[in-house]
């Protein structure tokens, strides 16, 4: 076993041989994967929403069309709220990857990945352009736990205002390194954006978005798509290992391994 300090206050991730081999055997596996046809991205992108079966196949409509119909999705019925929920976020994920995003190497850079993070989302409530928040911003959330939506402890909310320049600063070195599995480096970081909630409105997406940018070198669009719909299938086990770590019950390595588990299912595609 392992420790990596993140360089973000306390947070740290454990890591063991076994987390080492299946982070290497989910990569090996998905080099295998043949490139996805761009028929088979708009089907998934579209799902089982009734609204967007025919448009999926319409070749008249674009892409980039097409995603904005994804993220316009609102409103009944009402059966169809998680599928039109899933379809946003792989609408997201997939204009997102088109991009060929690169993660940010400074803050100006993240300024930039965040509006692009957002871009043509309906229910996105930052100012353009954007800007980190302070002390003085009112927040969305009251003495609320971030994650678990439970009372949470002074040490576990969210940065002070004033404390987001530096803790910015030390995310981007870690996102920087080098050194370590890129699946690990994405996986935290999405855990340390979270945790110091550096804008007022859509930290949530922006932080996806940055784990995808670590993984898309070595894993295909197809996988990256599917894997942030899973985050959303599995949103409640999620939110509540974020919690435990947050308050000090789990480590940042379970959450690897967790994500790790969703990125490698995601591989598998729907008959």
């Amino acid at each position: 076993m392992g420790v990596i300090h993140t360089g973000v206050g306390q947070w740290q991730l454990s890591w063991t041989d076994e987390l080492l081999f299946d982070t290497e055997a989910a990569r090996a596996r998905a080099a295998v994967l043949g490139p996805s046809s761009n028929l088979a991205l708009r089907q998934l992108v579209a799902g089982d929403v009734s609204q967007l079966s025919e448009v999926a196949c319409d070749t008249r409509v674009s892409d980039e069309e097409l995603c904005e119909r994804c993220l316009a999705l609102r409103g009944g019925p009402l059966v169809e709220g998680p599928l039109r929920r899933n379809a946003r976020e792989r609408a997201r994920a997939w204009l997102f990857l088109s991009g060929e995003p690169k993660p940010p190497a400074n803050a100006e850079e993240l300024l930039s990945f965040y509006e692009e993070a957002n871009r043509l989302e309906p229910h996105y409530c930052e100012t353009v352009p954007a800007r980190f928040r302070t002390a003085e911003d009112p927040m969305p959330f009251t003495r609320v736990g971030l994650f678990d939506r439970r009372p949470a402890p002074p040490e576990c909310e969210t940065d002070a205002g004033d404390d987001i320049p530096r803790d910015v600063d030390a995310l981007l070195r870690f996102v920087g390194r080098g050194d370590l599995p890129s699946e690990w480096v994405a996986f935290a970081s999405y855990f340390l954006f979270l945790r110091i909630h550096p804008f007022r409105d859509g930290n949530g997406h922006a932080a996806r978005m940055l784990a995808l940018a670590l993984l898309a070198p070595h894993y295909g669009t197809e996988q990256l798509v599917r894997f942030v719909a899973r985050m959303q299938e599995r949103r409640e086990d999620l939110v509540g290992l974020l919690g435990d770590i947050r308050l000090q019950r789990s480590d940042i390595g379970d959450l690897a391994a967790f994500m790790l588990s969703l990125l490698d299912e995601s591989r598998t595609r729907e008959e």
